[in-house]
């Protein structure tokens, strides 16, 4: 198996992609580990705890951006290597989709503790009904994204047929 030796734009992209997750999913586990409260005033208390999940989500999110520009660069990969490669990528998709909504789950369901049970079941509500809006927002994104690499696939084609009609 040849590989070539990533440009210095794709090295850079990589980078950026990694770290920007790692930050975005760290903040995040971070702020919501930091939520002690939300009813009737936000409270937000920053300690060790709080540096150990953004330093955890941080961790794991790079792992897991490691393992999937693992490879990338590959060329003459043997059909075999690329499904095994698929095949890993998948799992480490599922694996990490898995633990870090578990993990956000169970740290806003702690940031709820102190909150009565009647507004417990409407800040539930609330937080069931943007995750389905932001689910479907993001089904709509995927399939714009299909619509337009479908239709570059099929300029690109128009495009090769017009250059060798006129060779």
């Amino acid at each position: 198996m040849e590989t070539h030796k990533p440009t210095k734009d794709e090295r850079d992209f990589v980078k950026v992609v990694k770290f920007g997750t790692a930050l975005a999913l760290g903040l995040m586990a971070a702020f919501l580990y930091s939520l002690k409260q939300v009813h009737p005033h936000i409270v937000i208390e920053f300690g060790f705890g709080t540096v150990l999940s953004f330093l955890i989500t941080a961790g794991f999110s790079w792992v897991f951006c490691d393992v999937l520009f693992k490879g990338e660069f590959d060329q003459g990969d043997t059909a075999q290597a690329a499904i095994v490669r698929k095949r890993r990528v998948t799992r480490w998709v599922v694996f990490f989709i898995v633990v870090s909504s578990l993990a956000m789950l169970g740290a806003f369901l702690y940031s709820l503790k102190n909150v009565t049970s009647d507004t417990r079941r409407e800040v539930l509500q609330g937080g069931g009904f943007a995750v389905l809006v932001l689910s479907m927002v993001g089904f709509f994104i995927h399939k714009a994204v299909r619509f337009c690499e479908e239709q570059d696939r099929i300029n690109l084609e128009m495009n090769r047929d017009e250059e060798e009609k006129e060779d």
